[in-house]
């Protein structure tokens, strides 16, 4: 199971944060200081508990005057193909949510609210039945008398009417006691003749084992046995020089331990093993553990050696042979532990080792949440940082927070989400962080504290597309060519700028053009597009116009009115608006059909005409009939993103892309 989103209400800063969308690998929080981005960690982190919330982390300003209210809902999904999930004694459609109250309960629901895994919903259930049984049995009370009579209220009557008078107050596990004693009454009654009843005695004792039998399955259910092991962190333990084998186990030496079992180390029997048996294992946990750390920290190469004197592990690095000695031999360094390292590598070889130990092996689901990780490290660190992150990712799903620029992959927009604590809404969170800036991703580069100049998205060789959208689709694409062999930009030296529009083009081509970038402009084949071209010709000699691409597609038609949205087959694009609507406009969207009269070339989207030109054109009047109100291209941008990165995308709905990127390619 993994988290596919959550939301949190009236926790420290936050009133309500509305529904928050996690990746199924890594999600990046970005904000400034005080902006929210612990309290929503913290939050999470509180559903893997039933730990109460502390009072003076509920926002008691904006809070519900009920108790307990409440705070976190988190919805969960399987990453296999299943229609319902089991969960204890019920089964769930998919999605299913976890709910925490502010008083620590914790409760599972169907994504739709119903069929509620509670104590307090198993209660009702229980007393519901238990009534029924007490309107039939006390109506056979009252018409036999006798042995029948008087074993009933020896036996059943008052464990039953326990229940009905005084349960309401009293827990889940009161309640089946008192129905478990009924149900054993009711083995002892006499037979009798029910005569106009409806039920019989068994029926009535079956009833209540059912109802019996289901509660109690509740009772024992831990609600933790679907979440994912939610593990937070805000530091992480640097790594002792050394440690007693006899001490291992405790907190302190936590970071030790990890590296012994991610060298595969068996410590607790070491001492057991013969000297050259104890040489031979460390020496090729030493290589591993080496081989590992190096394949990702790639400021300098090292060498990790462990070693075992008198009782105690301690472990040794040193840089790897470095060219350049007097004479031009290779110089050895020596071996020195790891407290005489820098700060940067201290913390990120704990880091590696501890997140290493927890996402290692097949022990469940996780979701790792890291609180501003990676602070003390130089840039170069923090790009090794994150690729640890991805290699990881394949084990677990991360959420982390920060403010740096360089714990960005801009190749990955999906996975950023703006924190931002706006006045008198507190806290909110979003993933269309990049609309409304005439110079691209203004609310971001605010969020991080830097300039345009300094943003990971301002790269000595630009493409400027016209909006957010193109932005969203254009880096999506590139990384499923480049998934599949066809590597047409290389995100690491290029970047994709989404200036507001093609009037605002000429400006930004002009502002690229002046800093001496490497530089392509991407238009829409539309009046605008052109105009903005038109303006760059006319008006700005800075600005090569050798460097401007208008849109084409390969048909018989005139190039003219297209847009990017126009170049994926008409039967993946509609798929992506009908996919994207229903998800969010549940039981009011009704789905777009699609129909191709091939001798014309002609798609009729319900019943409005498309003939390969401006689709989100023909998208707003179809919605328009429906009553939707106007075409949300960012919406339908996510989905097609989220397709391209998850590879549900054949090579013929992007075929028309290939031309342009071609030309990109050789432009920059």
């Amino acid at each position: 199971m993994i988290v596919s989103r959550a939301r949190v209400q009236y926790f420290r800063s936050i009133v309500d944060t509305d529904w928050v969308e996690l990746q199924s690998d890594i999600t990046t929080l970005l904000g400034k200081n005080e902006s929210g981005k612990s309290s929503f960690l913290k939050a999470l982190e509180a559903v893997s508990h039933d730990e109460p919330f502390k009072e003076r982390d509920q926002n008691y300003n904006q809070s519900p005057d009920e108790t307990p209210f409440e705070m976190v809902r988190v919805e969960l999904i399987s990453e296999r193909d299943t229609d319902s999930i089991e969960v204890g004694p019920l089964e769930f459609d998919e999605p299913i949510h976890v709910v925490k109250l502010s008083n620590g309960d914790r409760r599972v629901e169907s994504g739709s609210g119903e069929a509620m895994i509670s104590r307090s919903a198993q209660k009702r259930v229980l007393r519901k039945n238990v009534e029924e049984a007490w309107q039939v049995l006390n109506n056979l009370r009252n018409q036999n008398t006798g042995n029948f009579r008087k074993r009933y209220d020896q036996n059943v009557q008052q464990n039953i009417k326990n229940i009905r008078n005084n349960g309401e107050d009293n827990s889940l596990q009161w309640n089946l006691n008192q129905c478990e004693n009924a149900i054993s009454g009711l083995d002892t009654l006499p037979e009798i003749d029910t005569g106009e009843s409806t039920q019989s005695i068994e029926e009535i004792k079956t009833g209540l084992k059912e109802a019996y039998s289901e509660a109690e399955a509740v009772s024992d259910f831990d609600v933790s046995s679907i979440l994912p092991s939610i593990v937070y962190h805000d530091e992480f333990d640097r790594i002792t020089d050394t440690t007693n084998i006899n001490a291992l186990d405790q907190a302190e030496n936590r970071t030790f331990r990890n590296l012994l079992e991610l060298a595969e180390i068996d410590y607790e029997d070491f001492d057991d093993k013969e000297d050259l048996a104890q040489m031979r294992e460390l020496r090729t946990a030493g290589t591993d553990v080496s081989g590992e750390v190096n394949s990702i920290w790639d400021q300098k190469s090292v060498d990790v050696s462990i070693t075992n004197r008198k009782n105690k592990f301690l472990v040794q690095i040193a840089d790897s042979s470095l060219k350049g000695g007097k004479s031009g031999e290779d110089v050895q360094r020596d071996l020195v532990p790891p407290s005489s390292r820098s700060e940067g590598f201290q913390w990120f070889f704990s880091f590696y080792t501890n997140l290493s130990a927890e996402t290692n092996g097949e022990d469940g689901d996780k979701l790792i949440l890291l609180d501003d990780p990676a602070v003390v490290l130089h840039p170069e660190g923090k790009k090794n940082w994150l690729d640890a992150i991805e290699q990881m990712a394949d084990n677990a799903q991360f959420v982390y927070s920060s403010h740096s620029p360089f714990l960005i992959r801009k190749e990955h927009p999906e996975r950023i989400r703006l924190v931002e604590d706006l006045p008198e809404q507190g806290t909110k969170i979003t993933r269309d962080w990049a609309e409304g800036d005439s110079m691209a991703l203004k609310p971001l580069r605010n969020a991080l504290g830097i300039g345009l100049g300094d943003s990971p998205f301002a790269s000595k060789r630009q493409i400027l597309v016209e909006g957010v959208t193109d932005y969203y689709i254009f880096t999506a694409l590139n990384n499923y060519l480049k998934s599949v062999g066809m590597n047409f930009i290389d995100s690491d030296e290029v970047s994709i700028m989404p200036t507001n529009g093609a009037p605002n083009m000429p400006n930004a081509a002009k502002w690229v053009a002046s800093e001496d970038f490497s530089y392509v402009i991407l238009l829409d084949n539309d009046q605008a597009g052109k105009d903005a071209k038109e303006e760059i010709i006319e008006q700005h000699q800075e600005i090569d116009p050798e460097r401007i691409v208008l849109l084409e597609l390969d048909d018989e038609r005139p190039e003219f009115r297209i847009e990017l949205e126009d170049l994926f087959s008409t039967e993946f694009y509609v798929e992506s608006v009908n996919r994207s609507y229903s998800e969010k406009f549940t039981g009011e969207f009704s789905e777009i059909s699609l129909e191709h009269d091939e001798s014309e070339n002609i798609y009729h989207l319900n019943e409005v005409e498309y003939k390969g030109r401006k689709i989100t054109s023909k998208l707003e009047e179809v919605l328009s009939n429906q009553g939707m109100g106007n075409f949300d291209k960012v919406l339908v941008a996510n989905e097609v993103q989220d397709r391209l990165n998850s590879g549900d995308v054949d090579e013929s709905d992007i075929t028309a892309f290939l031309p342009i990127f071609e030309k990109i390619r050789k432009l920059t």
